[in-house]
């Protein structure tokens, strides 16, 4: 799962409040959904989750790669940030320090080195191996009573960025672009207009805008 359509930013004028309503509501009602959820959310992953997709990684109960993982956001090289709680969580993974070093150089990480700083639970060498791990951990998880699970995950949820983090992101990303205008018709241009080539090579590859 990639980061919003970067047209949208680029081919609209400045952020209104109807605009930004109309753009993050879904955004709202799926982060309110990974925390209010009874259900055990598991991500596996073995490709891309940049920008959005990172986001709504992090806040799942449990996620695993692999081989072909890259994680990043690409936001602050477009004078944006990753929002909708994605670096509130973030941080209560890796660490600030972590955090800042992959958000503030819009660099990607690799599976190996999500699982060993804590990005992600682990890592499996194939895939065939992830889909196997991942199977076999939910259905020990669905062996047990949905009561002890459903009162054990909103404990662990409790520690968790609370939901007022997405509404505090909305505020920040709406004054940026209020502010000075991010290069969002330049990262059109070099990639032109996000081709398959340019995203696959996202986040790292975000700072030719700037070259």
């Amino acid at each position: 799962m990639g980061h919003y359509d970067g047209a949208l930013f680029g081919t609209n004028p400045p952020f209104n409040e109807s605009y930004t309503e109309e753009l993050f509501t879904k955004n709202r009602a799926i982060v309110g959904m990974l925390k209010s959820l009874p259900t055990i959310l598991i991500a596996d992953i073995n490709g891309q989750a940049t920008g959005s997709g990172n986001e709504f990684l992090v806040q799942c109960d449990m996620a695993f790669s692999g081989p072909n993982t890259i994680l990043g956001a690409p936001e602050v090289a477009v004078g944006g940030v990753h929002g909708n709680g994605g670096i509130q969580h973030l941080v209560r993974l890796i660490g600030i320090q972590r955090t800042a070093e992959y958000m503030l150089t819009s660099s990607g990480i690799d599976a190996l080195t999500a699982a060993e700083i804590g990005w992600v639970n682990r890592m499996y060498r194939s895939e065939v191996k992830l889909r196997r791990a991942v199977d076999e951990i939910a259905g020990r998880i669905a062996l047990f009573p949905a009561a002890g699970l459903n009162g054990t995950k909103a404990m662990i949820r409790e520690f968790s960025a609370p939901p007022s983090t997405v509404e505090a992101d909305i505020a920040t990303i709406f004054r940026l672009e209020a502010g000075e205008k991010a290069p969002d018709a330049e990262y059109l241009r070099i990639s032109k207009n996000q081709s398959r080539q340019f995203e696959l090579g996202v986040p790292d590859n975000m700072v030719e805008i700037w070259e």
